[in-house]
């Protein structure tokens, strides 16, 4: 069952202008799921994004 969608807060290190955040989600004493997430301080348009993904 999927409940409300939570916010998750991380910084970059000093000086790092991108960086991947592993996720894990726990349950039942173990990690039943997990990803990952690829995060950069560049903001600008990059070819290949969805202008629909940006409204």
């Amino acid at each position: 069952m999927l409940g409300a969608p939570a916010e998750v807060r991380a910084v970059l290190p000093d000086g790092w202008t991108s960086g991947r955040l592993h996720i894990a989600l726990v349950g039942d004493g173990g990690v039943i799921a997990r990803t990952a997430l690829d995060v950069d301080t560049h903001t600008a348009h990059v070819i290949g994004d969805d202008p629909r993904a940006r409204a």
